[in-house]
């Protein structure tokens, strides 16, 4: 008689699709969605990324509006809106790849067990889908606010709407603290720690030389110009910084094209001969972190900057009370900023590998990926009622 075994059934993987423009090395919010779906994968979740923008096909004849403001004619004194227009960014094709990260289609985004939100979703694919849904507000509250304000994203509009909307569970903030602002238009928000993927971001040998234009003392700048906070101050305290170490030149990286105001300091830190590289988004950033002496930002929080750049071992001198670096001060306050940028400097020079594995311990400790991965794992056992 022949013993029958009973074969082990196996246990279906949840699907979880996140759902984000495809930008690679474009775009910050982006690569940290990337980074946490391919840290899902390796704990065991089927995760995806679907990009919701239209296909080359749908986006066929459209434009998208880039200005629109009145103007009126001289002569009859009838006014019109005069428009800038340009062609609407398409989807990556599904069921390709980033890095090891998949990109699904609609089909199987509309049958998965989670959707994660990181830039919203449209509406005419996703009206009737029931699945519960969790939003990631990459975004800081203020810059959220003043975006909406300006007549720009109804960001804050939409949120409220949202926490009317029973499919959508949780927002998430990657910043411990401003959950307390979100929760006046959506109640309902968990705070996770931020994070960055320690092995791409890590200290190592490069010749990176800022496109010839180095310094005897290397200060990058690698912040979005955002509305609620810029390096506008910072900048000015490298000014001073410079005065008592002379040599020293200013990078900047990840400028757009909108120059009013922000170009005219650049070239009057060219014109000392103070400025260094000066470029838009770059895809070897960490080439740049590696080179350094040090980075400055007015920001107190983990940014993605602050992140990528400790975990690559740069000094970072940042806004006072920023938990992550001991070189802090106020950002208005630009003898004090200068001073901690001499402080930072003055370590460095004496003793640059111990600042390297201090800054690297920092981010180790604060940024680690799969922390906050299982955090987001843990809410989508919740919300599907089993274990992953």
């Amino acid at each position: 008689m022949v013993k029958r075994i009973k074969s082990k059934k196996r246990k279906k993987k949840l699907n979880v699709v996140h759902v984000v423009p495809v930008s690679p090395m474009q775009c910050g919010m982006y690569e940290t969605a990337r980074e946490l779906v391919a840290a899902e994968c390796k704990l065991g979740i089927n995760a995806h990324l679907y990009d919701p923008r239209p296909t080359v096909k749908q986006a066929q004849g459209r434009k998208q509006v880039l200005n629109s403001r009145d103007v009126e004619c001289p002569k009859c004194n009838n006014k019109f809106k005069s428009e800038t227009h340009a062609p609407i960014p398409t989807a990556v094709p599904a069921w390709t790849g980033d890095r090891g990260v998949s990109i699904c289609d609609l089909k199987f985004a509309l049958a998965s067990d989670v959707i994660v939100s990181h830039s919203g979703l449209p509406d005419e694919d996703f009206k009737d889908c029931q699945i519960p849904r969790i939003h990631v507000a990459h975004g800081r509250p203020n810059s959220s606010y003043r975006i909406e304000r300006s007549g720009q994203t109804a960001i804050y509009d939409m949120y409220r709407k949202m926490a009317d909307d029973p499919r959508w569970k949780y927002m998430i903030t990657l910043w411990p603290g401003y959950g307390k602002y979100w929760e006046l238009v959506f109640p309902r928000v968990k705070e996770f720690p931020s994070f960055v993927d320690l092995e791409k971001w890590c200290p190592d040998e490069t010749k990176h030389d800022f496109d010839g234009h180095g310094g005897t003392i290397n200060v990058v700048v690698t912040d979005i110009w955002r509305m609620d906070k810029d390096p506008f101050h910072v900048l000015n305290a490298f000014v001073l910084f410079e005065k008592k170490h002379p040599g020293a030149k200013i990078h900047f990286y990840g400028l757009d094209q909108d120059g009013r105001g922000r170009d005219t300091m650049i070239n009057a830190l060219k014109e000392r001969g103070i400025c260094g590289q000066v470029a838009p988004m770059v895809q070897n950033l960490e080439v740049v972190y590696r080179a350094a002496d040090m980075m400055i930002t007015p920001h107190t929080i983990a940014t993605r900057t602050v992140r990528e750049a400790l975990a690559c071992g740069l000094n970072v001198v940042a806004g006072l009370g920023n938990p992550f670096t001991s070189y802090t001060a106020y950002e208005e306050d630009l003898g004090a900023f200068a001073e901690a940028m001499s402080k930072s400097w003055a370590d460095w020079n004496t003793d640059k590998e111990a600042c390297i594995k201090r800054n690297r311990e920092m981010a180790e400790v604060s940024f680690d990926l799969q922390t906050t991965a299982k955090k987001f794992i843990g809410l989508f056992e919740e919300l599907v009622g089993r274990a992953a």
